[in-house]
Parts: C-alpha cells; sequence; structure tokens
C-alpha cells in the first residue's frame, strides 16, 4: 500500500502549493513475477478524472467532503474574490511560519550572506549601527526633530511682535480673536489714558487688514504698505520705551 497525498492548490501571489488533509491518497502496488510492481488503483478504475484532475474538480464542496463545513474557507472557491483574498490570508500563514517560525540558524545566516556577503562580526556591527541610526532618524522625524517651521509672512510677524509687546502692558490678545475685535479693546484700555498709543495700533490695525483681507490695487498696497510700516517703527519704539 502507497499512501500520500494526491493533488494541491498553487498559489500564484506567494508562489507555493497548498496541500490539505482531504488529499490524502492511497493506492496499491502489486509485485507480479516477470513484470516487477505494479499499480492497481481503484480510483482510477471508476473515477478515472479524479486521477488527472484532483479532488476539488470531481466533487462539489456544497454536497460533499465540505457538507459538514457550512464556513469552510474552501467554500471561496467558487467566489473568485473571496478566493483571492483566501488565498491572501494564506500567504500571510505561510510567511509567518517561514520568516518567524523557521527563522532558525541556518535561515538567519542565508539573510546575512545574501545582505552582507561574507559574514564578518566587522560587518554585523556596522550593519547594526546603521540599523540604530535608520530607527533614530525615524523616531525623530515622527517627533518633529527635523521638521522647520515655515517661514511666517513678515507682515504677520510685524503684526503679532507689536501685539507681543500690547501683551507685556496687560492687554494680551486671546488666541483667535480677530485683529478688529483686539483693536477695539486696546483702544477701550488705553484712550484714557494712552490715546495716540490706541489710535496709533487702530490706524495699524486698519493698514494690516486692508493688506490681508481687500483686494487693493498695486497703489493703494504700496500705500497700505508704507502706512503700516511707519505706525509699527513708531508703536515699536514707543512700547520699547515704556
Amino acid at each position: 500500500m502507497v499512501t500520500g497525498y494526491q493533488g494541491g492548490e498553487y498559489n500564484s501571489q506567494a508562489g507555493y502549493y497548498s496541500v490539505y488533509q482531504y488529499m490524502a491518497y492511497a493506492w496499491t502496488e502489486v509485485w507480479l513475477e516477470g513484470k516487477g510492481w505494479q499499480r492497481f488503483d481503484p480510483t482510477a478504475m471508476i473515477a478515472p478524472q479524479r486521477i488527472l484532475d484532483g479532488f476539488d474538480a470531481t466533487f462539489d464542496s456544497q454536497t460533499s467532503y465540505l457538507q459538514d463545513s457550512p464556513f469552510s474557507t474552501l467554500r471561496m472557491k467558487q467566489y473568485p474574490w473571496l478566493n483571492e483574498l483566501r488565498q491572501q490570508l494564506s500567504s500571510l500563514d505561510y510567511y509567518w511560519s517561514v520568516w518567524v517560525l523557521g527563522f532558525d540558524e541556518e535561515r538567519k545566516q542565508q539573510v546575512l550572506s545574501k545582505l552582507l556577503g561574507d559574514v564578518t562580526s566587522s560587518k554585523i556591527a556596522l550593519m547594526m549601527i546603521f540599523s540604530f541610526i535608520i530607527i533614530a532618524l525615524v523616531i525623530g522625524y515622527y517627533a518633529g526633530l527635523f521638521s522647520q517651521n515655515a517661514q511666517q509672512d513678515p507682515l504677520n510677524k510685524r503684526y503679532q511682535l507689536v501685539c507681543q509687546r500690547l501683551a507685556k502692558r496687560g492687554i494680551a490678545r486671546p488666541q483667535g480673536q480677530a485683529p478688529q475685535d483686539y483693536a477695539n479693546d486696546v483702544v477701550a484700555r488705553l484712550s484714557d489714558k494712552h490715546p495716540r498709543l490706541a489710535a496709533d495700533f487702530n490706524a495699524l490695525s486698519q493698514a494690516f487688514m486692508a493688506l490681508k483681507y481687500q483686494p487693493l490695487t498695486p497703489e493703494q498696497s504700496l500705500q497700505q504698505q508704507q502706512q503700516f510700516m511707519r505706525l509699527y517703527r513708531k508703536l515699536r519704539l514707543r512700547l520699547l520705551r515704556s
């Protein structure tokens, strides 16, 4: 009696054959004087197509060997997209078995030989240092250590500088507050004791909003820029002195 498996399912994605338990097969061979070993296969006599095409090609999985397993993954063969998904999951199990469960010393040496050629202690040390550098760079990148702040708009930068100077005087601009609302707050706080300062900041804010949000002609834009810079220099010096 000869026993083994007959058939197999080829997985084109990973390039291997899957042989299942239901593919188990057996036949007999008899020694005949003058002829040697002769095969006597009952299956070949009753269902010869089973020998050529395999078990799956001969029997319907819904009415035969899987009728007691309604949720078997092998039933997915009749649906192409489900069968492709099944093979992808099978490939994951194959790679897990090969590269994790079967990653022994011999396979490790094979991988190192492909990467480094002749495996030496110096090459392994260099590879470990290089790996640590790569890991450190990746961690640093995701931690934001290599990110560069975008260059701030000069107009925004000058306006924010004046706002910071006013914040030191106790008039801080809340986050998200519109420039017009902040200008109204500054005027309300400073108009009694520092009317010139309040008026200049209000004019600065108007020029800032015009340059940022209004459609200006080139001449108007130039006038607003000159107005803004003149008020910016005046306010910066005045706030520094105070």
